[in-house]
Formats: structure tokens, C-alpha cells, sequence
């Protein structure tokens, strides 16, 4: 698998004299990317296209099919196809919904690209630099430049009381610019929704400025890539997506430079792949047995995030059931409701926007009262409980897992689709 990941990538010029150094950032990366990866790992799946005119997701092509824009296919497979094409467009936005696996699949991205460089040899994938935006906090305004920031998530992501970071914001921008290195900035939304519309936008403007357009026509000039992963439900329409993400057509930032990769549920194929690895001693096709008697647990499955949630407290889901069993529709058993304060109370209120949704996504997945394991079907889901918590706006039209396997997305919306 390395050796394919490493095949695809053109040949480099000869080493610089500061080959050392490179090897050194290496294993600074690769240090700092230690314990990222879930034990429970299933490749996320979704579909290509572009910011100006997505493609509606299609059937998962056959098998020996070719991997054309808008055919489910696997995530961190295209971003490796995109690095290595010397063709491609500068700038990728990874896209899904809450829950999806956006940061999982581009810390999966990071993983592969580090791994196939440890052979050294020429024709090694460009050096991935993951940055998480997360780790700015709630402290950023939107009136920092490139510099602080990228200073400030740097010593965030370095863990393990390490007090310097191994690479500074000026180092990051020369390997970007000049050295064709490939930044990853994970999660936009944690921050934007701490700012104003006109911050947020001079915020993400100031990212872009690591690789402005105007690099990439420079004669001799290496430049890199970069990837931008983003929560679909941010943004209020298609359009608002496409204008921040093209910094309102300022900049020289086109909607042509895009691609982008929209994440989509998992099929049931996969729900059964996770389940065989974080329930090894059950029976993949009893819990999904057991799930879909539960009102809205099949389709709260097919978020990597909250499958792992119901993988994690099956145990309290099956005791539910059999009490729903013997109460029909009766008052919760007192020790069942003593169980959903206690989850809460191990869960305390997190004021970001992401811990506020994944709180709303925990407690359903957890506080289950007896009436709803009786198999009742009904319109409230993840959905409508995420969209209830603070900063958590409201999904685009067509734009819920649903209408991303098939729907009626971007049929009367121009622009793009987003996380």
C-alpha cells in the first residue's frame, strides 16, 4: 500500500543540502500525530467534485469501475490521487456533515502520506503539515494574521508538555510556498462560529494567504497545496458557501482552483465493519438487529461519531430494550433514569459549538427512555436535536445525509456544497 502511495508521485529534483532538517520535520510530524487515529478505524467513503458546480452523489460504482467525479469512492484514496497529480487543482475543501469523519479522514490523509515517506527515495508525497483549527480556542479574533495563528495552533497540536513545537509559523509558510509541502487546516466551522460574518471571512482570507494564486504561477517556484475541512451545516445557503470559501471573489481565490470531497453516511456494510472491531465477541448482524428496533439509531449508525457512541453503551441499549419489553410504554425505571443523569454529569456542558452538538448527539444516543425502544418511527433524528444547540445552523436546503446519496441537493441552489 506505501509503495503504491509513494509510486504515484512524480520524481523530486535531488535532495537539498538540508535533506537532515527534512528528516527531522518528519519525525516532528509524525510525533505529533502520535494517538490521533481512532482504535476503530473504517475508511470514510463520499464523492468528488468541484466548489463551482458539485456533482449529485451517485450508486457506488462497480467493481473494476473507474472513479469518476460524483461515484462513491473511498476518501483518503482520492486525497491521495489529488496530492500526487501535479494537474490538480491548489486548494481541496473536505466537506460532511457533524459526525461525519472530517477530521478522522484527514488525520487518516496525514497518516498515509507520512508512512509512504519513510522509505526516503525520490519520488516521496509531498511533507502534510496538519493543522487543527480547534486549537485555537475561543480566544481568536478575527483580526490576527497568518503568523499568530499558525503560531498559536502550532503549540497547540504538539501534545505531551512538549514546549516547542518542532515548527515555527515562518518555517510553515516556506515548506507551503516554496518547498511543496501540503497544509491541512481541520475544522473552519470551530472557529467561525465564534466570529462575526466580516471576522470570520478576514479569517479565513488570512489562511489562504499561505498559498495565495498568485504563488502558483511563478515560474520554478514548488508550491504546495492546501486542504480545508469544514462542517456542511455552517453555512446558509450554497451560495454563502461558495462566496467565504472563494473570499468573495477577492484575493484571485476562483471557484476553479477547488476540488472538493463531500463525506456521506456510512452504508451498512461499513457499520458492520466498525462493529466487528469495536464489538469483536458479538455478532455484527444482531446489533444491527438490535439498532434498527430502536427508533432513529439506524440512521444516527451512519455517522462514524455516533456509531461509536452506540458501539460504546450497547450494553445500556439492550438492557432498555428488555425493560421496554416488560414496562410497554411505561415510566422509565427509576435506575434507568439515575443511569441518564449520571452520563450527563460525566459530560459536562462545553461551551464550543461542536461539544454543544456532539453533547445534544450524545445524550440521544445515551438517554434512551423505554418508549423508544419499542420500534416507534417518528420525524425527530440527529438532525433536528443537533440543530437545536447553540451554533449549530440550520442544514442547507437538500443538503442532509439523505439528499447526499441521490436528493435533490444543488438542483436549484448555484454554487457549492459544503460540510
Amino acid at each position: 500500500m506505501l509503495k503504491a502511495v509513494a509510486g504515484l508521485f512524480p520524481t523530486d529534483p535531488p535532495a537539498p543540502p538540508d535533506e537532515p532538517r527534512g528528516r527531522d520535520l518528519d519525525t516532528s510530524l509524525r510525533r505529533a500525530m502520535h494517538g490521533r487515529l481512532p482504535g476503530c478505524l473504517v475508511p470514510t467513503e463520499g464523492h468528488s467534485g468541484t466548489l463551482d458546480k458539485l456533482v449529485k452523489a451517485l450508486p457506488a460504482p462497480t467493481p473494476g469501475a473507474g472513479a469518476e467525479a460524483g461515484e462513491r469512492r473511498d476518501a483518503v484514496s482520492f486525497l491521495i490521487e489529488w496530492a500526487a497529480n501535479p494537474k490538480a487543482q491548489p486548494y481541496c475543501a473536505l466537506l460532511g456533515d457533524l459526525g461525519m469523519g472530517k477530521t478522522t479522514t484527514c488525520v487518516a490523509f496525514t497518516d498515509a502520506l507520512l508512512q509512504a515517506r519513510d522509505g526516503g527515495g525520490p519520488n516521496r508525497p509531498p511533507l502534510p503539515i496538519y493543522l487543527d483549527l480547534r486549537n485555537l480556542g475561543e480566544v481568536v479574533g478575527g483580526d490576527l494574521t497568518l503568523e499568530p495563528i499558525l503560531d498559536r495552533v502550532l503549540k497547540g497540536t504538539w501534545r505531551g508538555g512538549q514546549t516547542n513545537p518542532g515548527l515555527t509559523a515562518t518555517e510553515v509558510i516556506r515548506l507551503v510556498r516554496e518547498e511543496g509541502a501540503l497544509v491541512i487546516f481541520d475544522g473552519l466551522d470551530e472557529v467561525l462560529v465564534h466570529l462575526s460574518p466580516a471576522a470570520g471571512q478576514r479569517f479565513t482570507r488570512e489562511l489562504f494567504r499561505i498559498l495565495p494564486p498568485a504563488l502558483l504561477t511563478e515560474p520554478g517556484r514548488r508550491a504546495g497545496r492546501l486542504l480545508i475541512s469544514c462542517r456542511t451545516h455552517y453555512f446558509r445557503t450554497l451560495r454563502d458557501q461558495q462566496t467565504h470559501l472563494t473570499a468573495e471573489g477577492r484575493d484571485g481565490i476562483r471557484a476553479d482552483l477547488y476540488r472538493t470531497f463531500i463525506l456521506l453516511p456510512f452504508t451498512e456494510e461499513q457499520i458492520r465493519a466498525y462493529l466487528r472491531q469495536a464489538l469483536p465477541d458479538q455478532d455484527p448482524d444482531r446489533v444491527l438487529e438490535l439498532l434498527r428496533s430502536v427508533h432513529n439509531l439506524t440512521e444516527m449508525a451512519e455517522r462514524p461519531y455516533t456509531l461509536s457512541l452506540l458501539a460504546e453503551h450497547i450494553g445500556v441499549v439492550e438492557r432498555w430494550r428488555a425493560e421496554a419489553a416488560r414496562h410497554r410504554g411505561g415510566p422509565l425505571p427509576p435506575h434507568g433514569a439515575v443511569l441518564a443523569g449520571a452520563r450527563h454529569r460525566q459530560a459536562p456542558a462545553d461551551p464550543r459549538p461542536q461539544a454543544s452538538a456532539d453533547g445534544a448527539l450524545r445524550r440521544r444516543a445515551v438517554a434512551l427512555r423505554p418508549q423508544d425502544l419499542e420500534g416507534r418511527r417518528g420525524r425527530t433524528g440527529a438532525d433536528r436535536s443537533a440543530a437545536r444547540t447553540p451554533g449549530h445552523r440550520r442544514p442547507l436546503r437538500g443538503q442532509g445525509p439523505r439528499a447526499a446519496e441521490g436528493g435533490p441537493a444543488h438542483r436549484h441552489l448555484p454554487g457549492s456544497r459544503g460540510r
